[in-house]
């Protein structure tokens, strides 16, 4: 099962995950490779970067979002709240299992 985050935004609600097909989505938008995404971010992301981001991890009922659903999402939160979720998405992916965990 892929971790993901669950929020509701403007009485919406929306899942936030780094799937494979995520991933492949984020390489594509940034012509960079996923381990190297950190990097190019650095400490202090700009918004627009931020954004880009949240929406290629955002879905609505299982599918990405157009680009007006994720403009309504955007209308619903502050940019504090952005980054909010994309870094709990980011530490949802990022979960280590415990050590002896086999997954079974």
């Amino acid at each position: 099962m892929i971790p993901n985050v669950t929020r509701e935004i403007g009485g919406v609600n929306y899942t936030l995950r780094f799937s494979a097909g995520t991933s492949i989505a984020i390489e594509r938008e940034f012509e960079t490779k996923i381990t190297d995404l950190p990097k190019m971010l650095g400490d202090d992301p700009n918004v627009t970067m931020t954004a880009r981001l949240v929406k290629l991890c955002m879905r609505k009922d299982g599918k990405m979002l157009t680009d007006a659903e994720f403009e309504t999402v955007l209308d619903n939160i502050t940019i504090e709240e952005l980054a909010e979720l994309l870094n709990d998405a980011m530490q949802s992916a990022s979960t280590k299992k415990p050590a002896g965990d086999t997954g079974n």
